[in-house]
């Protein structure tokens, strides 16, 4: 009796341990075909980092050397703080402050196509043409012709100085508040024509002297007329981001 009692035993034990072995073996099979499933499971792509372009709205603000990085050019000349860069056969201005990019001004020619006002404004919804294809009055219709209206000369001007004709607007904050000048330079019929008629209607009511000494950049009381005036006239450059020079200076203390 004793001897069948241990081998009944024996064979309990045995049996407790087989199964509890099988029982360790399939957590571990099971442990094994998660883990295996995880490491051949395909993971999502990483995103890139995002790089701004030249003609990116994401560079203002950008560090000069980390914008030279991008266009792979060094200036070609500096004049305080504004340098002077060819990117391919574009030739572009950058003002800077403290290192850092605040302003662009880009010609308006072929050889600059690559900018693109409509990423700058995006809630305009595509409305603007190419910049060499940009006028004045197509800017003013889709901004409502809240430009304002400014020139570096208009009369008497002389050979010191190339004139020009500039709307000034600023975006809402939805377009980051970015500031925009159209530059129009007078070297056209139509754009000399536009500004004849300007100036002409402001000295008959305001004078010469107040002409010469550009009091016309303190008020606003002529810009509607410069609307209509330089509606089909093509703008020569954009300046755009923060931080503007404006043409009214101390003309207007």
């Amino acid at each position: 009796m004793r001897n069948a009692a241990c081998l009944l035993l024996l064979v309990t034990c045995l049996s407790g341990c087989k199964a509890k072995a099988e029982a360790e073996s399939a957590t571990a099979n099971e442990t094994a075909q998660a883990a295996q499933e995880v490491r051949v499971k395909p993971m999502p792509p990483e995103s890139p980092p995002r790089q701004p372009g030249v003609f990116s709205p994401y560079i203002i603000g950008v560090g000069l050397a980390y914008f030279e990085q991008l266009a792979g050019v060094t200036a070609r000349r500096t004049v305080d703080n504004t340098k002077e860069y060819r990117i391919g056969r574009c030739d572009i201005e950058v003002r800077f402050d403290d290192g850092r990019v605040n302003s662009l001004r880009i010609p308006a020619t072929v050889e600059c196509s690559d900018f693109n006002l409509n990423q700058f404004l995006p809630n305009y919804d595509n409305a603007f043409p190419p910049l060499h294809q940009l006028t004045q009055g197509a800017f003013s219709t889709e901004t409502s012709n809240a430009g304002a209206f400014y020139a570096n000369c208009l009369y008497a001007c002389g050979n010191a100085v190339d004139p020009s004709v500039y709307q000034s607007w600023k975006g809402a904050h939805a377009d980051r508040g970015f500031e925009v000048i159209l530059e129009t330079a007078l070297i056209t019929e139509a754009s000399h024509d536009a500004a004849s008629a300007w100036s002409g209607a402001m000295m008959d009511e305001r004078g010469e002297d107040w002409l010469i000494d550009g009091k016309f950049n303190c008020t606003r009381q002529y810009d509607a007329l410069a609307h209509r005036l330089f509606a089909n006239v093509p703008v020569s450059a954009i300046q755009i981001g923060y931080g503007l020079p404006y043409l009214a200076g101390d003309v207007c203390n």
